[in-house]
């Protein structure tokens, strides 16, 4: 840790503690992934202009509220991201992909119901595997996905976010409403660690000035200290853009290091990436074929160091 960490417990009040686990400070995966994710939305969007398709309106249209991962055409958002690119022909695109999308879905829904079940398109196999279900319909207007009809403008919108959130880059690292996310991380426990007390002071959010009388500790582990995260990338294929911008992010963190917890803004929880190994190997192949490098990862597949990765995440070894 380049600077003090502090990984709160939720308490407020005078003494703000760090989060324990049977009396050891831990870094729960959530924190580890959120600080990912920042980085990952950051760099997709620098993405933008050399993305194209489904996969650039998905990243111009990925956006998080209280509700979650949303994927919404909102022309006052999109205009922050588009890279020098013309909103008005983004626009053209996005309804152009939608109405494509809308009509292959009910093309391939005839097909269902007259049982042409082996004619399937990209459009309908996608929306049954993340869980849509089938019911045949009476005529084209009344093509029904998951029990509603897709001539009700709300459904075809609901229907096409969650399109786009299957093709977008972010989602596929890191998870949205559709899809699991391809990186999965862990608790790091920090174990026997030195605990340090930092004082602050209230501030007046109007005046900006400090509070008289609101004076606080904040627990944080002191700078040095080595935290050691380890994470399980799922199914990555070399030179895909959910691989490429998954080495975007590992060189980021090298480069410029990973800030964590709570109190950013006063200069806690910056991390320095001083190591890092990958094991990567293809389940069912080679010396896997029965399983033996999954039994054994670490002895029997071969690591690469962090310059390896990002090379084979861009398909470049």
């Amino acid at each position: 840790m380049a600077e003090p960490l502090h990984i709160g417990s939720g308490e407020f009040g005078a003494g703000r503690g760090l989060l324990r686990f049977d009396g050891n400070v831990v870094i729960p995966a959530s924190t580890w992934k959120g600080a990912f994710r920042n980085i990952a939305e950051l760099l997709a969007r620098s993405m933008v202009s050399v993305l194209s398709g489904v996969e650039r309106l998905a990243v111009l249209c990925y956006s998080e509220g209280p509700g979650g991962v949303g994927y919404r055409w909102d022309e006052r958002h999109i205009a922050k991201f588009t890279g020098g690119l013309d909103v008005e022909i983004l626009r053209t695109e996005y309804n152009g992909i939608r109405e494509v999308f809308v009509e292959n879905l009910r093309s391939q829904l005839q097909s269902f119901s007259a049982s042409s079940l082996g004619s399937w398109g990209e459009e309908l196999s996608m929306m049954v595997d993340i869980g849509y279900r089938l019911f045949p319909g009476e005529g084209e207007d009344d093509r029904i996905v998951a029990g509603l009809k897709i001539k009700d403008e709300n459904v075809v919108s609901k229907l096409f976010e969650d399109y786009l959130a299957c093709r977008c880059p972010i989602g596929s690292l890191l998870g949205n409403g559709v899809l699991s996310g391809k990186l999965r991380f862990m608790d790091t426990v920090l174990g026997s660690v030195g605990v340090e007390e930092r004082p602050g002071v209230g501030i007046d959010r109007k005046s900006g000035r400090a509070q008289e009388d609101v004076l606080y500790f904040t627990e944080v582990v002191p700078a040095g200290t080595e935290a050691r995260l380890m994470l399980v990338a799922d199914n990555l294929s070399p030179g895909q853009t959910d691989s490429r911008l998954f080495a975007g992010v590992l060189e980021w963190l090298k480069e410029l290091g990973l800030q964590i917890g709570g109190r950013k803004s006063v200069g806690l929880g910056l991390m320095e990436l001083r190591d890092a190994r990958f094991w990567v190997w293809e389940l069912g192949k080679g010396k896997d074929v029965y399983g033996a490098v999954l039994a054994d990862p670490f002895k029997q597949a071969g690591s690469l160091d962090i310059n390896q990765a990002v090379s084979w995440l861009r398909g470049e070894l």
